[in-house]
């Protein structure tokens, strides 16, 4: 089997369509981190990455420091099954360790394929009302169905308000979630599920809506949800997704290969919750279109009827990936 010869790393920036609003961040703009591996052949293997530090708590600086030192140090010269072991086992931020793992697989056969589509939801971030009809017309111009409403802690009849004229906008057959990003309390969560049911919204799940470390809260809210919750944030480690199934704090999962920390770990993950009757999604932050490859193929290899959270790519103003009809095309 063949070893890590030579890594690289270099970066590349990607500018947004719109500005991209949630409750924990707001971006225009970012830097992707693409990280590369050489085997004997000399063919080089892609990665890619990006800092979220709002969500993992790393940096841009962080994750290159590591890649460009601690990396090359981690696996050159070792085989690639290897080299994934000991990623895995490093001390290096899940970010550095997507980059390394999505190269590694890529190397292994395991990474990113082609020739196929998965279908994904599309972000309606956090705006007014009054922008709200450019936002819906382009979405569905785009032939997108489903939509992620993101929220902010915001009045509850603003919420209900917001929704009414989303969906009263959309043609039937659509479908929205919506996603709090960690904003709400407790009680909070409790009056914003209590006004949707009363007022005949319908959504498929509510997405992570209290702290992402106050697992017993999610689990609260769960039992006293008739709405499909989702943990995201709350998830990012095998040791998470065990604590959060035997809290029996969530019916769905959001993953994400920044905070697995790659394909490896992400697919295990995707194993052990699907056992435990738990839906699983893939999703993304902001990321590059490598990484959003690598994401689509764990999402069509373990649940290729679910419709995913796969459109980062389409907010760029330039991108190679294509979307059609709700669908990302590989």
């Amino acid at each position: 089997m063949s070893e890590v010869i030579n890594t690289r790393v270099s970066t590349y920036s990607r500018d947004l369509r719109e500005r991209f609003v949630t409750a924990l961040r707001g971006v225009s703009e970012y830097q992707v981190i693409k990280f590369e591996i050489c085997d004997e052949l000399g063919n080089w293997h892609v990665g890619e990455t990006v800092e979220t530090p709002k969500i993992t708590g790393d940096s841009h600086e962080q994750i290159i420091r590591e890649l460009e030192h601690h990396a090359l140090a981690l696996i050159v010269g070792k085989e690639f099954a290897e080299a994934v072991v000991e990623v895995r086992k490093s001390q290096l931020t899940g970010s550095s360790k997507a980059a390394i793992d999505i190269a590694l697989n890529g190397a292994l056969g395991t990474g990113v394929k082609s020739e196929f589509s998965v279908a994904t939801d599309v972000t309606i971030p956090i705006t007014t009302v009054d922008n709200l009809p450019l936002l819906i017309s382009d979405r569905l111009a785009a032939g997108f169905t489903y939509f992620k409403v993101k929220a902010n802690l915001e009045p509850v009849t603003e919420l209900i308000e917001k929704l009414k004229i989303i969906r009263d906008s959309l043609p039937t057959g659509c479908h929205l979630r919506v996603d709090a990003n960690q904003a709400w309390t407790f009680v909070h969560t409790l009056e914003v599920i209590s006004a949707i049911s009363n007022s005949g919204l319908e959504i498929d799940y509510l997405e992570q809506p209290t702290p992402a470390r106050d697992f017993k809260a999610l689990a609260k809210v769960k039992a006293n949800s008739p709405i499909p919750i989702m943990a995201d944030e709350s998830c990012f480690t095998s040791a998470d997704l065990k604590e959060l199934i035997e809290l029996d704090a969530m019916d769905l999962v959001n993953l994400k290969l920044l905070k697995t920390g790659g394909l490896t770990m992400a697919r295990e993950m995707a194993k052990t919750a699907a056992a435990a009757g738990i839906g699983v999604y893939v999703g993304s932050m902001m990321e590059g279109d490598q990484s959003i490859r690598a994401a689509a193929t764990l999402a069509a290899e373990i649940a290729p009827d679910l419709v995913h959270d796969l459109d980062a790519s389409w907010w760029a103003k330039e991108s190679h990936l294509r979307y059609e009809s709700g669908r990302l095309y590989l």
